[in-house]
């Protein structure tokens, strides 16, 4: 079921408003759709009504989930607008999709191969996806019977920028008690000995956050042995 969120944002230093449906958070909702086609309206708002906006948003919806396509994000920068939608390797011509005759000089369409939904994922907070890779991970322990609330070592590696942003990092992730090592120039792991829950996953890393985003440290996941009680 499509779940809408409504928040702001910036592109190209510009402040917009951003309308994604967190339904593609789950990665499994994304099918095949491997290719990420934007269509962007130079001016829009100040072209046609709220009304006529909405039945070109049909339209182009209609036209995409024929192609086994879907809309996951709207983006508007008064007067400009911006669809999203991902759609499967070759279902799509971008010559194809229906741009209204009288709107053809200010409509761009832009498409890439983005398998990752790199560009999906730029518009949602960390902290939704982030949360979704947990729940997945869960899932997995789940299915081979960990036992979650019995601890264990859980390494989460986090990359950076450069190798002095790592540096640094180490430094202040020290001082505060956290385990750490460096991996390569640009990664760093942590470890916490922990029970597996998602409050404690999400305490845990905004805990290391709150030291390193400044530095530019991003998470880029985590893993641990199972815990079963036969080999606890």
């Amino acid at each position: 079921m499509d779940s809408w969120s409504i928040g702001a944002g910036f592109e190209r230093g510009l402040p917009v408003v951003v309308t994604v449906n967190e339904k593609y958070v789950n990665r499994e909702a994304r099918a095949n759709c491997t290719v990420c086609l934007s269509i962007s309206f130079n001016a829009l708002l100040s072209k046609i009504t709220a009304a006529e906006r909405s039945q070109l948003e049909d339209e182009l919806c209609a036209f995409f989930e024929a192609c086994g396509g879907h809309l996951v994000a709207k983006i508007a920068s008064s007067p400009h607008y911006k669809f999203i939608f991902y759609a499967p390797e070759n279902a799509v011509e971008p010559a194809a999709v229906p741009i209204p005759a009288g709107l053809i000089d200010i409509g761009t369409v832009f498409t890439e191969n983005d398998p990752e939904w790199s560009e999906y994922e730029s518009w949602i907070t960390d902290e939704k996806i982030y949360e979704e890779h947990d729940r997945s991970i869960m899932v997995e322990l789940g299915r081979i019977g960990d036992t979650f609330e019995l601890p264990r070592d859980v390494d989460f590696l986090w990359k950076f920028r450069t190798k002095d942003d790592g540096d640094e990092s180490i430094t202040l992730l020290r001082a505060a008690g956290i385990r750490v090592e460096r991996i390569n120039e640009t990664t760093l792991k942590t470890v916490a000995n922990m029970g597996i829950s998602l409050e404690g996953l999400r305490d845990f890393r905004n805990a290391v956050l709150s030291i390193i985003a400044a530095r530019g440290g991003r998470l880029q996941f985590w893993g641990c042995y199972p815990m079963t009680v036969e080999n606890r």
